[in-house]
Protein backbone atom coordinates (compact mmCIF):
# COMPACT_ATOMS: atom_id res chain seq x y z
CA UNK A 1 0.00 0.00 0.00
CA UNK A 2 1.93 2.72 -1.03
CA UNK A 3 1.50 6.11 0.46
CA UNK A 4 2.82 9.45 0.22
CA UNK A 5 5.57 10.71 2.18
CA UNK A 6 5.31 11.77 5.83
CA UNK A 7 4.33 15.63 5.58
CA UNK A 8 6.58 17.69 7.21
CA UNK A 9 3.81 20.37 9.21
CA UNK A 10 3.30 21.26 12.59
CA UNK A 11 0.98 19.07 14.75
CA UNK A 12 -2.42 20.51 15.98
CA UNK A 13 -4.35 19.48 18.93
CA UNK A 14 -7.29 16.94 18.08
CA UNK A 15 -10.05 18.73 17.06
CA UNK A 16 -12.90 20.13 18.61
CA UNK A 17 -16.64 19.45 18.31
CA UNK A 18 -17.04 23.07 17.23
CA UNK A 19 -14.03 22.83 14.85
CA UNK A 20 -14.77 19.78 13.29
CA UNK A 21 -18.16 21.44 12.36
CA UNK A 22 -16.78 24.17 11.13
CA UNK A 23 -14.96 22.21 8.74
CA UNK A 24 -17.75 19.66 7.93
CA UNK A 25 -19.06 19.87 4.07
CA UNK A 26 -21.68 22.78 3.59
CA UNK A 27 -24.32 20.16 1.96
CA UNK A 28 -25.12 16.45 2.24
CA UNK A 29 -26.28 14.94 -0.63
CA UNK A 30 -28.27 11.65 -0.63
CA UNK A 31 -27.78 9.82 -3.64
CA UNK A 32 -31.47 8.50 -5.20
CA UNK A 33 -29.78 5.47 -5.84
CA UNK A 34 -26.62 3.20 -5.39
CA UNK A 35 -26.31 3.50 -9.34
CA UNK A 36 -23.35 5.73 -10.28
CA UNK A 37 -22.73 6.07 -6.43
CA UNK A 38 -19.53 7.81 -7.09
CA UNK A 39 -21.08 11.12 -8.79
CA UNK A 40 -24.83 10.49 -8.17
CA UNK A 41 -26.87 13.89 -9.35
CA UNK A 42 -28.81 14.67 -6.54
CA UNK A 43 -32.63 15.15 -7.03
CA UNK A 44 -34.68 17.93 -6.29
CA UNK A 45 -35.50 18.11 -2.33
CA UNK A 46 -32.92 15.82 -1.70
CA UNK A 47 -30.23 18.68 -0.49
CA UNK A 48 -30.04 19.23 2.83
CA UNK A 49 -28.58 22.04 4.17
CA UNK A 50 -28.30 23.88 7.19
CA UNK A 51 -30.92 24.02 10.03
CA UNK A 52 -33.18 21.60 8.30
CA UNK A 53 -30.26 19.07 8.47
CA UNK A 54 -30.23 19.84 12.63
CA UNK A 55 -33.49 19.06 13.07
CA UNK A 56 -32.84 15.88 11.32
CA UNK A 57 -30.37 15.09 14.20
CA UNK A 58 -27.15 15.51 12.25
CA UNK A 59 -25.10 17.99 14.30
CA UNK A 60 -22.09 17.81 12.15
CA UNK A 61 -23.84 20.15 8.94
CA UNK A 62 -22.87 23.44 9.00
CA UNK A 63 -25.56 26.56 9.43
CA UNK A 64 -23.33 28.73 7.47
CA UNK A 65 -25.91 30.18 4.68
CA UNK A 66 -25.70 28.45 1.28
CA UNK A 67 -26.66 31.41 -0.40
CA UNK A 68 -24.05 34.56 -1.75
CA UNK A 69 -26.11 37.63 -1.15
CA UNK A 70 -28.22 39.28 -3.63
CA UNK A 71 -26.32 42.70 -3.21
CA UNK A 72 -22.14 41.09 -4.14
CA UNK A 73 -24.42 39.02 -7.55
CA UNK A 74 -25.55 42.29 -8.23
CA UNK A 75 -24.08 43.53 -11.38
CA UNK A 76 -24.53 47.40 -10.87
CA UNK A 77 -22.37 50.54 -11.18
CA UNK A 78 -19.88 50.68 -7.87
CA UNK A 79 -18.13 53.67 -6.00
CA UNK A 80 -15.05 54.25 -7.23
CA UNK A 81 -14.00 51.22 -5.21
CA UNK A 82 -10.45 50.60 -6.98
CA UNK A 83 -8.68 54.15 -6.19
CA UNK A 84 -8.56 56.88 -8.41
CA UNK A 85 -10.02 54.36 -11.20
CA UNK A 86 -13.46 54.60 -13.05
CA UNK A 87 -17.08 53.13 -11.73
CA UNK A 88 -16.82 49.30 -12.37
CA UNK A 89 -19.51 46.58 -12.47
CA UNK A 90 -19.09 45.03 -9.00
CA UNK A 91 -17.79 41.05 -10.11
CA UNK A 92 -16.64 37.92 -7.39
CA UNK A 93 -12.74 37.27 -7.70
CA UNK A 94 -12.42 39.19 -10.25
CA UNK A 95 -14.99 37.94 -12.97
CA UNK A 96 -13.74 34.18 -12.47
CA UNK A 97 -16.95 33.41 -9.69
CA UNK A 98 -17.20 30.02 -11.87
CA UNK A 99 -14.45 28.70 -10.15
CA UNK A 100 -16.41 29.17 -6.82
CA UNK A 101 -17.14 25.65 -5.26
CA UNK A 102 -19.18 24.31 -2.29
CA UNK A 103 -17.88 21.39 -0.54
CA UNK A 104 -20.57 18.15 -0.51
CA UNK A 105 -20.61 15.04 1.06
CA UNK A 106 -22.95 12.27 -0.39
CA UNK A 107 -24.62 10.03 1.38
CA UNK A 108 -26.23 6.23 0.11
CA UNK A 109 -30.15 5.71 -0.06
CA UNK A 110 -31.83 5.22 3.18
CA UNK A 111 -29.21 7.15 4.93
CA UNK A 112 -30.38 7.77 8.58
CA UNK A 113 -28.48 9.21 11.67
CA UNK A 114 -30.49 6.80 13.84
CA UNK A 115 -28.26 3.97 12.38
CA UNK A 116 -25.37 4.90 13.08
CA UNK A 117 -23.25 2.18 15.19
CA UNK A 118 -20.74 3.41 18.15
CA UNK A 119 -17.48 1.86 18.64
CA UNK A 120 -16.23 0.88 22.36
CA UNK A 121 -13.32 -1.51 21.53
CA UNK A 122 -11.50 -3.16 18.16
CA UNK A 123 -14.09 -6.34 18.19
CA UNK A 124 -17.11 -3.45 17.63
CA UNK A 125 -14.57 -2.46 14.46
CA UNK A 126 -13.78 -6.17 13.55
CA UNK A 127 -17.69 -7.01 13.75
CA UNK A 128 -18.55 -3.71 11.29
CA UNK A 129 -16.30 -4.73 8.55
CA UNK A 130 -16.38 -8.51 8.84
CA UNK A 131 -17.31 -9.04 5.16
CA UNK A 132 -13.71 -7.91 4.18
CA UNK A 133 -12.13 -11.15 6.11
CA UNK A 134 -13.87 -12.85 2.72
CA UNK A 135 -12.08 -10.93 0.10
CA UNK A 136 -9.91 -11.80 -1.68
CA UNK A 137 -8.56 -8.40 -2.91
CA UNK A 138 -7.14 -5.89 -0.39
CA UNK A 139 -9.48 -3.11 0.63
CA UNK A 140 -8.38 0.12 2.57
CA UNK A 141 -10.93 1.50 4.64
CA UNK A 142 -11.57 4.89 7.02
CA UNK A 143 -14.02 5.50 9.69
CA UNK A 144 -14.68 9.06 10.94
CA UNK A 145 -15.79 8.96 14.69
CA UNK A 146 -17.02 11.81 16.54
CA UNK A 147 -16.17 12.54 20.02
CA UNK A 148 -18.12 9.64 21.65
CA UNK A 149 -16.69 7.14 19.14
CA UNK A 150 -20.28 7.17 17.11
CA UNK A 151 -19.03 6.31 13.40
CA UNK A 152 -20.15 9.34 11.11
CA UNK A 153 -18.76 7.98 7.90
CA UNK A 154 -17.13 5.03 6.17
CA UNK A 155 -15.23 5.35 3.49
CA UNK A 156 -13.26 3.07 1.09
CA UNK A 157 -10.08 4.82 0.32
CA UNK A 158 -8.44 1.64 -2.06
CA UNK A 159 -9.48 -1.56 -3.14
CA UNK A 160 -6.32 -3.21 -4.75
CA UNK A 161 -5.31 -6.79 -5.50
CA UNK A 162 -4.30 -9.73 -3.02
CA UNK A 163 -1.04 -8.79 -2.11
CA UNK A 164 -1.38 -4.47 -1.83
CA UNK A 165 -4.35 -1.78 -2.25
CA UNK A 166 -2.63 1.78 -3.27
CA UNK A 167 -3.66 4.49 -1.50
CA UNK A 168 -3.13 8.51 -0.97
CA UNK A 169 -3.00 10.23 2.36
CA UNK A 170 -4.70 12.89 1.08
CA UNK A 171 -7.99 10.69 0.39
CA UNK A 172 -7.80 9.23 3.90
CA UNK A 173 -8.30 12.39 5.28
CA UNK A 174 -11.25 13.95 3.18
CA UNK A 175 -14.17 12.36 4.15
CA UNK A 176 -12.54 12.91 8.15
CA UNK A 177 -12.83 16.12 7.73
CA UNK A 178 -16.38 16.40 5.22
CA UNK A 179 -18.33 14.46 7.78
CA UNK A 180 -17.00 16.50 10.34
CA UNK A 181 -15.12 13.76 12.54
CA UNK A 182 -12.50 14.51 15.20
CA UNK A 183 -10.90 10.52 14.87
CA UNK A 184 -10.33 7.89 12.54
CA UNK A 185 -9.99 4.41 12.61
CA UNK A 186 -8.53 2.94 9.55
CA UNK A 187 -8.95 -1.13 8.55
CA UNK A 188 -7.40 -3.24 5.74
CA UNK A 189 -7.62 -6.51 4.95
CA UNK A 190 -5.36 -9.72 4.62
CA UNK A 191 -6.28 -12.18 1.96
CA UNK A 192 -3.44 -14.61 3.02
CA UNK A 193 -5.52 -15.19 6.42
CA UNK A 194 -2.67 -14.12 8.36
CA UNK A 195 -3.21 -10.60 10.37
CA UNK A 196 0.40 -9.82 11.70
CA UNK A 197 1.15 -6.73 10.20
CA UNK A 198 4.30 -6.08 7.80
CA UNK A 199 6.78 -3.56 8.29
CA UNK A 200 4.99 -1.25 5.45
CA UNK A 201 1.94 -1.73 7.15
CA UNK A 202 3.45 0.03 10.61
CA UNK A 203 5.47 2.43 8.04
CA UNK A 204 1.52 3.54 6.86
CA UNK A 205 0.26 3.89 9.66
CA UNK A 206 2.88 5.89 11.55
CA UNK A 207 2.16 8.47 8.44
CA UNK A 208 -1.98 8.48 8.34
CA UNK A 209 -1.24 9.05 11.87
CA UNK A 210 0.87 12.09 11.38
CA UNK A 211 -1.12 13.16 8.41
CA UNK A 212 -4.06 13.38 10.70
CA UNK A 213 -2.11 15.00 13.71
CA UNK A 214 -1.68 17.58 11.15
CA UNK A 215 -5.30 18.67 10.68
CA UNK A 216 -6.13 18.05 14.03
CA UNK A 217 -7.44 14.71 13.61
CA UNK A 218 -6.68 11.35 16.41
CA UNK A 219 -6.40 8.22 15.08
CA UNK A 220 -7.67 6.07 17.23
CA UNK A 221 -6.46 2.47 15.82
CA UNK A 222 -5.59 0.56 12.38
CA UNK A 223 -7.16 -2.46 12.47
CA UNK A 224 -6.14 -5.86 10.37
CA UNK A 225 -8.49 -7.98 9.76
CA UNK A 226 -8.55 -11.72 8.18
CA UNK A 227 -9.99 -15.27 8.28
CA UNK A 228 -6.96 -15.94 11.25
CA UNK A 229 -8.15 -13.43 13.34
CA UNK A 230 -7.14 -9.98 13.42
CA UNK A 231 -4.53 -7.09 14.84
CA UNK A 232 -5.63 -4.10 16.65
CA UNK A 233 -2.27 -1.97 16.84
CA UNK A 234 -3.88 0.52 20.15
CA UNK A 235 -4.22 -2.70 21.57
CA UNK A 236 -0.69 -4.20 20.59
CA UNK A 237 0.65 -0.31 21.74
CA UNK A 238 1.65 0.02 18.20
CA UNK A 239 0.28 3.84 17.66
Amino acid sequence: MPTSPQPACQILPVATRREAEATAADTVVVAKSLAGFADPVPAPGQVVRGSRARRKGNPYVSDRSQEIPSEILAKGKSKKWAAGGPDEALSLYAGHEALLVRTALIRPPGYKTSDRPRISDPYDVVRLVAHLKHSDQEHFVVISIDAVQTVLAIYEVAIGTRSSAQMDLRDVVKTVVLSGGVGAIIVHNHPSGNPKPSQHDLDTTVQVKAAMSCIGIQLQDHVIVALDGHTSFFSHGLL
